[in-house]
């Protein structure tokens, strides 16, 4: 007489869980194994300097120990007088600053560099960045000196609102540089050196689930994965018996195809469908059991004929009442 037990919910569960943990350590370590053959690190350092150069040269970004930062996200401006003169301390180095000198001096000489058209004149510069006479600006006047640049308000109450306005306009230049073609196209190049090397993780989970979920169930008796046999699952067909090996291409497919692959383009929506599928069927399916005919149960608890044939032949030697039933524990 043959018994089969389902496999509990949560042996299975957990028989699933101890397969994708070793399938993604083993695909993780082996990329990060292999990145320093797949990444080019060479362009890639080369292109972060080339980028920083383009920083350091417009003359509105502060050198940092990890990279450079524009004077708006590091300094806090409370006096019109320090737009003119702040000295900012990091650690042992002091560095003087003059937000005015260096915005006027950016625009007046390295506009053309960073997609402008053409460089601005003073007037230009007081008109179009400063919106001098404009209702938007409580600027009266830029003033232009051999050593330093000066600013005076309309209304001297507005100090605040004045350099609310001053450290925008700064904020606008300093993206003009961050968004130049140049910067951008050396960003884009090092995202595609990312991307390429990033992309090496397929293969590498590919392979791994191609071992631990076709090749090892294969080559066990009863289909079991590493999870499965220390859970002490096995797999068979749905009517029973003993899973032809043929049955574990389609099963180890389906699962690669749509709980693997899908689940990445579906973010997790067709491994949602699957398992929500194993909880409320009968013999508890997922979407590659029910593609490769098969089930999984309890290999401690269950008796399993190879086939109908060797069953047959076992009722006729011992003369026992044949009864088959599938159990959902």
């Amino acid at each position: 007489m043959s018994k089969i037990y389902l496999a509990k919910k949560s042996k299975r569960i957990f028989a699933r869980l101890v397969d994708v943990l070793i399938l993604f350590v083993l695909t993780l370590a082996t990329f990060f194994a292999l990145t320093p053959l797949t990444f080019d690190s060479k362009t890639y350092n080369e292109n972060v300097n080339s980028s920083l150069i383009y920083y350091e040269n417009s003359g509105l970004y502060l050198k940092k120990k990890n990279g450079y930062f524009s004077f708006t996200s590091i300094i806090d401006f409370n006096t019109i007088e320090s737009l003119t003169n702040f000295e900012y301390e990091e650690g042992e180095t002091k560095t003087n600053i003059n937000m005015l000198k260096s915005l006027y001096t950016f625009y007046s000489e390295k506009y053309v560099d960073y997609d402008g058209t053409y460089n601005l004149s003073l007037d230009t510069f007081k008109t179009n960045i400063l919106k001098i006479n404009s209702e938007v600006s409580n600027i009266k006047d830029f003033i232009v000196t051999e050593n330093n640049v000066n600013i005076t308000l309309i209304d001297e109450t507005l100090d605040k609102t004045t350099i609310l306005f001053i450290c925008d306009t700064f904020s606008k230049a300093a993206d003009i540089v961050n968004k130049c073609s140049a910067v951008q196209a050396i960003e884009n190049e090092n995202k595609q050196i990312l991307l390429n090397s990033i992309l090496y993780v397929f293969p590498c989970l590919f392979f791994y689930c191609f071992i631990l979920e076709f090749l090892i169930p294969v080559c066990s008796k009863h289909g079991e994965t590493i999870g499965k046999y220390i859970f002490k699952l096995m797999v068979i067909s749905k009517d029973g018996y003993e899973l032809e090996k043929i049955y574990y291409l389609p099963r180890f497919l389906s699962y690669l195809i749509i709980e693997v692959i899908l689940s990445f383009a579906t973010i997790g929506g067709t491994f949602l469908i699957s398992y929500t599928m194993f909880q409320f069927t009968k013999k508890r399916r997922c979407i590659h059991d029910y593609l490769s005919k098969s089930c999984v149960v309890d290999k401690e608890l269950s008796f399993v004929f190879k086939n109908k044939k060797i069953e047959e032949a076992y009722k006729n030697k011992y003369g026992e009442e044949y009864e088959q039933e599938f159990k959902a524990n």
